[in-house]
């Protein structure tokens, strides 16, 4: 049983005058909920309750911080804490409940979003973010949501707020000069915000979370692999160059992130037309990852039945655990430049008609594939491409067919581990 004693809580903690304040207010307005208890009284949190007021340390309910187990440093310790595959099954069960609920707004969000942002990609990435961030407010909203194609131009609206907020304040790094920095804080130097510009601008997101994790979170090469899903070895090279480029001078070849060359994507549509999975895998990086936008997300390469492998064995060889009207007569890949990016088109054969049905954005990273979009289930952002480069379209789902939401077809080439 847990007591804790109003007035008594500064001998347990150093803490400042003003938060004991607080402290000591706050307890006071839980005795002005349950019932006013004198100053110095034990609140027992196992205490009968008026009706209809909550118990929340009841078996099941929130886990506190305290019960949880704790590393070294005195937070949470990551790896004790149980990640159940039921929680994994819910989620995805509900997230498809939630994209088959809203597919008749999905025209108007993304019309919405593509009015805001100005242009295909970032109307589609402005899109997914919304779609996220209304997913993980829904159930906590309150009143609850009665409007949802309201509840998600305004959600849409707040998200693009926020870019332009965190792009205005890149801006401002990128311009202040020093002395703007010095007068700003004498203390601080304008290297430090010199170098979270350039951290932001010039490295790979694998490079970035390499450096930050090891120059801010002091971490081991080997607790980075594990968080990045990638080798030691691989991590010692996103260093090593991630270090080099926050060197390089303003406007030297390594300082620019450049699109990605049309020779890498030759190399991998000849892959792909050769059937050669394994050389696919070659052309990712070890921590690379993989996105069919909006529905799965792969990470790794180590695996060949998980991240990045699976995805590109279903790229080259389809679907055959889906039903057979689902499956095309036949697929192609080809190179097109799209407003100045190199992309890959699919184009499926169905019924002897051809037609755009998938986009694939890469981003390149020393000659190899750092990242994988495949847009297969945007049906606005696939005709807004279709529609630029003058081709048929078919499309029209915003996720992989399934027999049910959360549910899968029995797949003989990848059977689920129960690992």
């Amino acid at each position: 049983m847990q007591l804790l004693e109003v007035g008594e809580h500064r001998e347990a903690a150093d803490l400042p005058e003003d938060v004991l304040g607080l402290l000591d207010a706050h307890l006071l307005d839980l005795g002005g909920t349950y019932g006013d208890p004198n100053v110095g009284d034990a609140i027992r949190y196992d205490a009968p309750l008026p009706q209809g007021v909550p118990r929340i340390l009841d078996a099941g309910s929130p886990v506190m911080l305290d019960e949880m187990p704790q590393s070294a440093e005195g937070g949470p310790d990551m790896s004790e804490v149980e990640t159940p595959d039921t929680l994994r099954d819910d989620l995805c069960t509900a997230w498809h409940r939630y994209i088959d609920m809203l597919v008749p707004l999905r025209p108007a969000l993304y019309s919405y979003c593509r009015r805001l942002a100005g242009n295909v990609w970032d109307a589609d990435d402005l899109a997914q973010d919304t779609l996220l961030r209304a997913f993980g407010q829904w159930g906590v909203t309150y009143p609850p949501i009665r409007n949802p194609r309201a509840y998600l131009l305004r959600t849409a609206t707040n998200v693009w707020i926020d870019t332009l907020r965190r792009r205005e304040t890149e801006a401002r790094v990128s311009v202040a000069s020093p002395d703007d920095t010095a007068r700003a804080n004498p203390e601080a130097s304008s290297d430090v915000r010199d170098a979270g510009y350039r951290l932001l601008q010039r490295l790979s997101p694998q490079e970035r979370a390499a450096v930050v994790l090891k120059e801010v979170f002091d971490m081991s090469l080997e607790e980075i692999a594990e968080l990045l899903a990638t080798t030691t070895g691989a991590v010692k090279a996103a260093l090593h160059r991630g270090r080099g480029r926050l060197r390089e001078p303003e406007g030297a070849a390594a300082s620019r992130r450049p699109l990605p060359s049309p020779e890498l994507l030759d190399r991998f549509i000849e892959r792909y037309n050769a059937k050669d999975v394994k050389g696919l895998v070659a052309l990712m990086l070890d921590g690379a990852s993989a996105e069919n936008v909006g529905t799965s997300f792969h990470i790794g390469r180590e695996h060949p039945s998980e991240g990045t492998p699976h995805f590109l064995y279903k790229v080259v060889h389809g679907h055959d655990e889906w039903p057979p009207q689902t499956r095309p007569d036949s697929v192609r890949i080809e190179r097109v430049e799209f407003e100045g990016e190199p992309i890959a088109l699919l184009f499926a054969t169905r019924w002897g008609s051809e037609a755009l049905e998938v986009v694939f954005r890469f981003e390149e990273q020393d000659g190899r594939i750092a990242r994988i979009r495949a847009y297969g289930f945007c049906p606005e952002t696939i005709r807004a491409v279709g529609e630029g480069l003058g081709v048929p379209v078919r499309t029209g789902l915003y996720r992989a067919p399934t027999p049910a939401p959360g549910a899968s077809w029995p797949d003989p080439a990848f059977p689920r581990s129960k690992d």
